[in-house]
């Protein structure tokens, strides 16, 4: 039984889908403010719709305050990655 070698070219695409799956989040979450912003232009402040828009704007601020620890991370996996793949084959062949 012959086994395949796995061919090296390609394996940054994996990488390559985290990254637009990132961009994707950044630009939904844009939309999602821009539409809770023009609600809130729409309500009157103190009402209850008032008030859900503001605990929305909250609570989406919260979720987006951890991209930039996602984006450091994502970055690192891709350096760590590139490493890797230059120098793997270093320390092949000594005993």
């Amino acid at each position: 039984m012959m086994f395949k070698k796995k061919k090296k070219k390609g394996q940054l695409s994996v990488l390559q889908g985290a990254i637009m799956g990132f961009a994707v989040i950044a630009i939904v979450a844009v939309v999602a403010f821009l539409m809770v912003d023009k609600v809130a232009e729409q309500t009157t402040p103190g009402s209850s719709a008032g008030n859900a828009t503001i605990k929305v704007n909250e609570a989406m601020t919260s979720i987006v305050d951890w991209l930039p620890i996602v984006s450091i991370v994502l970055i690192g996996g891709i350096l760590i990655f590139l490493l890797f793949r230059y120098f793997g084959g270093a320390g092949k062949g000594t005993a």
